[in-house]
């Protein structure tokens, strides 16, 4: 079925799946396919800054969790001021713990979260809250890995399960640089109380796509510019234009 899309007589094509399928599909159109125009996004985590601790800590856990993690665009990685960053895990933690386990779609996602998590747990510097019930090898609990790196695992691979690390820092150009160090940059949300912060963190967004107070839900507007950066692949559906910009 696959390769039969890939080959189909049509003007173009849009993939949301992973990083690995599209770098395949780009090489297959790219080494002489009739397709005039494609376009390709890769799973990814999503960047996301923090400031009211009131707004997103509900945010948080939303952007995490929404289908049960399974989406492309699910926060994945929080960057939190450190003034903030105590109150907000404390925070975090009682809807973390009321959070039931969510089967998966595949065991294999699970057992992925599982391998990120152990990872950076072996770092000694990281430290999981998580409700750890766990019924079988398809059912994931929610974990956030806090104190997490931007080189480790859990901030590097794309996850299809319920999972955040939450990153501090100590100032914007801290957070700006944080973000960048993530090969993906499909969507990123944003959570303050002044407008002059998504102005001034505008330069340097590495993702394509950035919500403000708000997570996932903006992307089911019909006539919202849907593409990614980076490895999440290039080209935009959705948006007024139709599927190309």
């Amino acid at each position: 079925m696959g390769g039969a899309l890939a080959d189909a007589d049509v003007d173009q094509r849009g993939l949301t799946g992973s990083e690995t399928v599209g770098r395949k599909l780009a090489a297959h159109l790219g080494a002489g396919s009739s397709v005039r125009r494609w376009s390709c996004r890769a799973v990814t985590p999503c960047s996301c800054w923090t400031t009211p601790t009131y707004t997103w800590r509900e945010g948080g856990v939303v952007g995490a969790t929404v289908n049960r993690g399974q989406t492309c665009i699910a926060a994945r990685r929080a960057f939190v001021q450190r003034s903030r960053y105590e109150a907000f895990l404390d925070a975090l933690r009682p809807l973390v713990e009321q959070t039931a386990p969510m089967r998966l779609a595949l065991a294999g996602q699970a057992r992925q979260a599982d391998r990120v998590v152990e990872a950076a747990l072996a770092e000694k510097a990281g430290s999981s809250r998580a409700n750890r019930r766990r019924r079988d090898e398809q059912t994931s609990a929610f974990r956030v890995v806090a104190d997490a790196r931007p080189e480790w695992a859990v901030c590097q691979e794309a996850s299809f399960a319920p999972l955040l690390a939450v990153l501090p820092f100590e100032s914007d150009r801290d957070a700006l640089e944080l973000q960048q160090h993530c090969p993906f940059g499909l969507a990123a949300s944003i959570f303050t109380v002044t407008c002059a912060a998504p102005r001034k963190w505008r330069p340097g967004w590495k993702s394509a796509l950035v919500t403000i107070n708000d997570a996932i839900a903006p992307t089911a507007h019909p006539a919202t510019p849907f593409g990614g950066r980076g490895a999440s692949g290039w080209g935009a559906t959705q948006e007024p234009k139709g599927c190309w910009k």
